[in-house]
């Protein structure tokens, strides 16, 4: 019992002066400063950050692009299907550094086909897309936004911490509708 009480002081004394797993108050202030934008955070374009990823990998296609935020840490995720191998690739959004890369059996992409880059084919930028979705959830902090291409089409799907809720709003990436919102 006396354990429990002591780990909750530490946890409320660490929140009130801005200490969470070491990154100071100063430097979460700082992402969520810009009204919520992940996108103005990432200095690198998301077009790059695929370019990234596929020089790395070798080629292939791009099935995803997401866009994410974990603690001090805002990089894109790049999923390319090569030579049957599905690569996730994480780049780190600032500086363009590759953080991480991982290989998996990509036998539920085969049936993808088309152009490798997914960033050029949509009509919607990142920004406009995450601009959509918080104007639709009513503000909050944006975590992700990720584009994918499905059987439907190319869509975004952004998810927004939001007094105490995590929403998902998922925008057509042709048209910038709003095709559906729900909370997670």
């Amino acid at each position: 019992m006396r354990e429990k009480i002591v780990a909750r002081i530490l946890v409320a004394t660490m929140w009130i002066t801005g200490f969470v797993f070491g990154v100071p108050a100063s430097a979460q202030t700082a992402q969520g400063a810009q009204g919520g934008s992940l996108v103005a955070m990432a200095q690198v374009a998301p077009a790059m950050a695929e370019q990234i990823a596929l020089e790395y990998v070798g080629g292939g296609m791009v099935s995803e692009v997401v866009l994410e935020r974990r603690i001090n840490l805002v990089y894109y995720e790049v999923e390319i299907m090569h030579n049957g191998q599905r690569f996730d690739v994480d780049i780190d959004a600032v500086t363009g550094t590759i953080v991480r890369s991982r290989a998996r059996n990509g036998a539920r992409f085969f049936a993808l086909s088309g152009n490798a880059s997914l960033v050029e084919q949509i009509a919607i930028p990142f920004a406009r897309a995450e601009q959509i979705a918080l104007e639709q959830a009513g503000g909050g902090t944006v975590m992700e936004i990720e584009l994918e291409r499905g059987r439907l089409g190319i869509h975004f799907d952004i998810e927004i911490n939001y007094n105490f809720s995590r929403i998902m709003v998922r925008v057509d990436a042709a048209t910038g509708a709003v095709i559906n919102i729900r909370l997670r």
